[in-house]
């Protein structure tokens, strides 16, 4: 039976590499300054192939705490960016808008020097982020997009656009936010799931404080860049390979909308979920995981 045995140099020369990956890990920035007296939290875990998320409203990086739990052990650098006006990121009182935000990702993945990621794009805000990114900067520093619950180009009807929320329901949620905010992120984190979900309500509470951790201002103005009937991506900018995740379940954005992303996006594949709400990387977090780490490596 042969063992090899690993002494003296070879010993020395592992743990070196064990400390300098250790302070690697330890010296990774927690915020970024985008611009001056404006920092973003960033949650950057893992080494290996880049990942990129961005969160949508009303939420922040956190939301995707069981990716992070599982992807960074398998290989993968993750890279959760709060949007300015959310979570643990600055809040400034100035205009908000998808080009803005859209600069402040590119910001990000320059200082953080990322090439070749998947970009992944979640829900409201999420989502028109990712792909206001990906035209506005013509793809610089990504190889691949995902899309999950995804409502870009928007929500609202309009012509050619048939699915979405109208007009007075997003009027509706600007008045809840300006009298009762509280009421406003509640009413949404319980309309993420489907009502066969057994989500407890500690659960809910956890995402309800997620979203009040948000400005008042930043939720309201992310409201009404929801309103902006007139933005619109050119997705024939979009030519990495796209994967677009989405439930046949969804009450906040239809399956209409998906599908509309994939006949518009040419280089896509649409994967249908069955057995959750517009929540699937929470409630299906495993087959999400699983086409996240497919997507990555393809």
């Amino acid at each position: 039976m042969n063992i090899h045995t690993v002494t003296g140099q070879n010993t020395n020369d592992a743990i070196t590499e064990a400390i300098q990956a250790e302070l690697v890990r330890i010296d990774r920035k927690e915020y970024i300054e985008v611009v001056p007296n404006v920092k973003l939290h960033v949650r950057d875990w893992g080494t290996g192939k880049p990942i990129v998320f961005i969160h949508g409203w009303p939420f922040s990086n956190e939301i995707f705490e069981y990716q992070f739990a599982t992807l960074p052990q398998q290989g993968f650098r993750c890279i959760a960016i709060t949007l300015r006006g959310f979570g643990k990121s600055d809040q400034p009182y100035s205009n908000y808008t998808y080009d803005l935000l859209a600069n402040d990702i590119h910001k990000v993945l320059s200082i953080l020097e990322i090439e070749n990621a998947l970009l992944v794009g979640y829900s409201i805000m999420g989502a028109a982020v990712a792909t206001r990114y990906m035209t506005f900067h013509l793809q610089a520093r990504v190889n691949k997009l995902m899309l999950i619950s995804a409502p870009a180009p928007g929500i609202i009807k309009r012509e050619n656009y048939p699915t979405g929320i109208t007009v007075t329901d997003v009027d509706n949620m600007v008045s809840l936010c300006i009298k009762d905010r509280t009421q406003l992120i509640m009413n949404f984190c319980k309309q993420i799931f489907t009502s066969e979900s057994k989500i407890s309500l500690s659960f809910i509470n956890w995402l309800n404080m997620l979203g009040m951790q948000a400005s008042s201002y930043a939720t309201l103005q992310a409201l009404l860049l929801m309103q902006d009937t007139g933005f619109q991506n050119n997705f024939s900018l979009i030519t990495v390979p796209t994967a677009i995740l989405h439930s046949t379940n969804d009450k906040i954005c239809s399956l209409e909308i998906a599908k509309y992303l994939n006949s518009e996006i040419k280089n896509s594949q649409l994967t249908l979920f069955e057995n959750c709400g517009h929540a699937l990387l929470l409630e299906e977090r495993k087959k999400c995981n699983k086409i996240l780490i497919e997507s990555a490596i393809r």
